[in-house]
């Protein structure tokens, strides 16, 4: 059967705290090193971030050490400790201008955007990431929550089919408005086109070109100045226009969630959202979910790209890139729809054993299990891809190697919680 694609949305390589832009490969020296030196970088790309942390501890100081510690501090959520790595380098240090957005984002995460602009202003940075970063500089993003807040999911219907379980949208408040958010965790902020974000009487500033929803075009950045969400109200929320999307939808992304102890619950259909870093909060959350649970560890680059250790069948070590908006619909030989749970390279999928026929059609069904952790799907749809614009053009992750792209086919079975502040994923179950 021909292979249909019925609807597909991936956020990722968005423009200013949504991409790195170093124009080194992972701004990894790709020269000769010591052997122990290059023993931390190969544990580096292949996401071994605590093993390269250790065997970089163990070298003597150098700047490619200071690097690779950065890299790790960074992807641990360990800001500050990120920070003081890079303020150990030489500014003659060859890969210097590899480690500027990170350190741009770096400051971001820690609310700290006044020290981002005038980072920026010291480098030679793109005079529209400049100008951004000074926007945000003067109207700082600000969060309230005062106590765990349920929003349920609202069903939005794409050609009679209820994208719920695979794009899940909340009602929500912007700028005085009512309207529906679908969650993305391949996108950062608010993600939306720039005609719908004018109209909402959001002024945007010209970016650069950007990736979206696999392709390129030139992006937008701007400000909202309130967004409500169940119980949570967040003002000065970055936006991002993004003309290639093919639906006139607006996308909130993983550092919405960020900013919250977030639970995207599937089977209950519902947003779960409790204030971060409080621990009776917390267990009040909890409460709300089945008692059994699954933590799966995960790092995050940049401003918004969650990558975690996952498998295909015999194959332990691989990395994933967490896209929740990744979203196919594909038929199998009945003609019943199947949502994709992953994408990733065509040479990846036929090691994987997909057929001829397969390719041609541009996916098949895996006829083993895939795994995030212990998590575990048998006989999941893959969407044959290129992952070059995501892993390379932009260097999104610092030179980690990145295997595919996971998405709801997979996530979407979960109550799944991002708990930022341990860097963990937590899978709940009734099972």
């Amino acid at each position: 059967m021909k292979f249909l694609r019925v609807f597909l949305v991936a956020l990722f390589s968005l423009p200013l705290v949504a991409g790195c832009m170093s124009s080194e490969k992972g701004g990894i020296p790709m020269g000769k090193m010591p052997e122990p030196l290059d023993r931390a970088w190969r544990s580096w790309r292949n996401g071994d971030v605590e093993i390269a942390e250790k065997q970089a501890l163990d070298l003597p100081d150098s700047p490619e050490r200071a690097h690779v510690l950065f890299n790790c501090a960074f992807a641990k959520g360990e800001y500050r400790q990120a920070l003081e790595r890079y303020a150990e380098l030489p500014s003659s240090y060859a890969n210097l201008s590899s480690l500027d957005q990170p350190v741009i984002d770096a400051y971001l995460h820690m609310d700290r955007c006044q020290e981002a602009a005038d980072f920026a202003r010291s480098r030679k940075v793109a005079k529209w990431l400049r100008a951004a970063l000074e926007l945000s500089a003067a109207k700082p993003l600000r969060v309230e929550l005062a106590r765990t807040s349920i929003v349920p999911f609202v069903c939005v219907p794409l050609m009679g089919i209820d994208l719920s379980d695979s794009l899940p949208g909340v009602a929500a408040e912007l700028e005085g408005k009512e309207v529906v958010v679908h969650f993305d965790s391949g996108g950062s902020y608010l993600v939306m086109r720039p005609d719908r974000a004018r109209s909402m009487g959001i002024e945007l500033i010209e970016g650069p070109r950007s990736f979206a929803s696999l392709s390129w075009s030139k992006s937008y950045y701007g400000i909202a100045k309130r967004l409500e969400i169940g119980g949570a109200l967040l003002e000065n929320v970055p936006v991002y226009g993004a003309p290639q999307l093919s639906m006139d939808k607006i996308f909130f992304g993983t550092n919405i969630l960020e900013r919250f102890f977030a639970t995207v619950d599937f089977p209950a259909r519902r947003l779960i959202l409790s204030p971060r870093g409080e621990p009776a909060q917390k267990k009040e959350h909890y409460a709300l979910l089945p008692d059994r649970r699954k933590e799966v560890p995960f790092h995050l680059w940049c401003d918004h790209y969650m990558f975690a250790r996952g498998g295909m069948g015999d194959e332990k070590s691989l990395n994933w890139f967490i896209d929740s908006g990744l979203f196919f619909l594909v038929p199998d030989e009945k003609g019943s729809l199947h949502r994709g749970s992953l994408m990733a390279a065509r040479e990846s999928c036929l090691r994987w054993g997909m057929k001829p026929e397969d390719a041609k059609k541009g996916y098949f069904e895996y006829p083993r299990t895939a795994s995030l952790g212990p998590i575990a799907m048998e006989g999941p749809y893959v969407i044959a891809g290129s992952l070059e614009p995501i892993t390379k053009e932009a260097d999104n992750f610092g030179g980690v190697r990145i295997d595919g792209l996971l998405s709801n086919g997979f996530l979407g079975n979960h109550s799944w919680t991002i708990d930022f502040d341990r860097r963990v994923f937590i899978f709940s179950s009734a099972e």
